[in-house]
This record gives structure tokens, sequence and C-alpha cells, in this order.
């Protein structure tokens, strides 16, 4: 009798389909993943909470009173550093750059060749040591490396202050990263790309192959998308969409404000999933026209999916240890 033991490997048509689904197909999934990485990255930075505080306001306003988020948050204004996020969009080749390629450049830490080697070598692999022990938020994928793997000339630029490091994704046939890193870089050594001197940060740059929204309506979708809501409302964000189309060049801010009704209900549910997970508290907050009085089901829908993937995970976790109790006993 003959006993081995293997490895199975997956095909590359599957790591590409794989990075497809979870992010290819959307213009927005794509862009939260990398709003939110520099947006937690700038936090840290400046040593600031996760919380910005105007959820934590939202939830002192008494039911039946009328909630708005404009004023709440010119309670917050001004005391944490600016942090500022800027996409760029290019559409028309007049501008001398490529067409659909996407930008999205922050003032945040930067990261170090060892730091970004680190952050893209390990696919779906836990980040936290680069977070400074703080869980990431990487909402549809794997973050950073599902939006190289998932478009086209995929292109990470990053300076935290020493070492300017410049990466680049290619599928050949599998996926494969070149990099380069310059210590001490001087003015020249930034003329090729999306970053400056005078600060650290990081650009990520990419040819799109989703579809891109229309100007204007690609404005209120980015401020209106679930995941970028909260990024988008925090008065000491500034979020920025420029858009190079035909014959224009479009700057706006993306701003997003609940709209003004009645607080119906807010209250609390612990969800425990059993096991070694902890109890997870989750605050409900509920208010009449959040819609616009239109109910919204392609938003709904979403976030049912978002709390059906969530909940099957602690599902997954609480099966797996009394799966495990069991083989102990």
């Amino acid at each position: 009798m003959i006993r081995d033991s293997f490895e199975p490997r997956t095909a590359v048509r599957e790591e590409r389909r794989q990075a497809n689904e979870a992010l290819g197909r959307s213009f927005c999934k794509t862009l939260a993943e990398l709003v939110t990485n520099s947006d937690s990255s700038a936090k840290r930075k400046h040593g600031l909470p996760q919380s910005s505080g105007l959820v934590e306001l939202m939830f002192r306003v008494p039911k039946g009173n009328h909630l708005d988020t404009s004023g709440l948050k010119s309670q917050l204004a001004g005391k944490p550093p600016k942090r500022r996020i800027v996409i760029e969009v290019v559409t028309a080749r007049s501008h001398g750059r490529t067409p659909r390629e996407v930008a999205v450049i922050d003032e945040a830490q930067g990261m170090s060749a060892q730091d970004l080697k680190t952050a893209l070598e390990d696919i779906g692999g836990d980040r936290k040591d680069l977070a400074g022990g703080m869980t990431g938020r990487n909402l549809f994928g794997h973050g950073l490396s599902d939006v190289l793997r998932a478009h086209q000339d995929a292109v990470v630029q990053t300076f935290d202050g020493n070492e300017l490091t410049i990466a680049r994704g290619e599928w050949c046939p599998r996926w494969s990263i070149n990099r380069e890193c310059q210590e001490k870089p001087q003015s020249k050594h930034f003329k090729d790309t999306l970053l400056t001197t005078e600060t650290s940060g990081t650009a990520v740059r990419f040819v799109a192959r989703c579809r891109i929204p229309d100007h204007p309506q690609i404005i209120s979708k980015l401020a209106n998308f679930f995941m970028l809501r909260l990024i988008a409302a925090d008065p000491d964000v500034e979020l920025t969409l420029r858009q190079y189309r035909t014959g224009h060049v479009y700057t706006d801010s993306i701003i997003y404000d609940s709209p003004v009704g009645p607080v119906i209900e807010s209250f609390s549910r612990t969800l425990d999933p059993g096991g070694e997970m902890s109890p997870l508290k989750v605050d409900y907050y509920m208010l009449h026209g959040l819609f616009g009085g239109v109910f919204n089901r392609r938003a709904d829908a979403a976030v049912v999916a978002v709390l059906r993937k969530w909940w099957a995970v602690l599902s997954a976790g609480r099966a797996r240890s009394r799966t495990e109790s069991k083989t102990d006993a």
C-alpha cells in the first residue's frame, strides 16, 4: 500500500476570478477599500481613535427629536488635524494620462519597503502588525491586494519620510510584484510619482476594469455609498474627487449628511457566537426618512448582505469551537 499527501494549488484563472468577484466589478467598493485604508493610516499617524465621535453624538439625540448631522458635525470640526485624501479619475486621453486611470492619494503614514512587502506578500493574512495591533477594515475582499489584482497596471507609491518605495503588480502568469526603493529620496525621485517630499503618504494607481460613473452622478454615488458615509461625514476629513473629463477638470468635495428626520428608536443587542469568540455589542439607530422617504432596496440589500456574511463567519467560528470541544472530550 502506498500513502502520500499533496497540497492542491489554486489555478491562475481562479485566483483572478476571486479578486474580480471581490472588487473588480464595483467602482465604489474598490475605492472604499483604499479610502478606508488611507483614513485608518491617517488616524494612526495623528494618534486619533477610529471613531470620530459623530456616531456617539447621534446616539445622544433622544427618541422623537430630529437628527441633523450637519449641526452635530460643527461640535467636532477643527479639533484634530485635517486628514486629506484625494481621488483622481481620468476618462479622457486629452489630459496626457491613461484613460480609465484611477488614483487614491493620501498624506498618512506611508510605508517602508519592508512594510509594503509585508502588506502584499500574504494575501488575506492578518495585518494587525502593520496597524499597531488594530484590526483592519478590509470590507469586501483582501484590501489593497485585491484592488491591485482586480484591476490593470496597478502601482503603489509610498513614502514614510525616509524611504520612497514603488511596487508594481502584474499577472505573469501568476500574481507577482516588482518593487524598488530609494532611501532618503530627493525631489527628482518624486518626479514621476503622485507624492511629494513635504509629507509622508501613499498613492495607489490603477486602470479600472469596472464601469466608472458619469459626472456629476459619481459625486453622489461615492458620498452615499454605505461604507464611505462615515468618512465622508467626518468634518475633519477632506475627501476630494478630481475628475479629468473631456474638456474639463472637475474638483468636488465628497461630503455626506444624513437627511434630517425624527429619531424612531435606538437600542443595543449583544450577539454571542460562543466558543472562544467574545460577545459583540451592536448598537442600532432607527431614523425616519433615512433614505429620503423612499425605500432604497439596493442599499437595504447591501446592508443585509454584509450582516449575513458577518453572522456566517461568527456561526462558523462557533461550530468550529464546538467540534474542537467534542474532539478534546
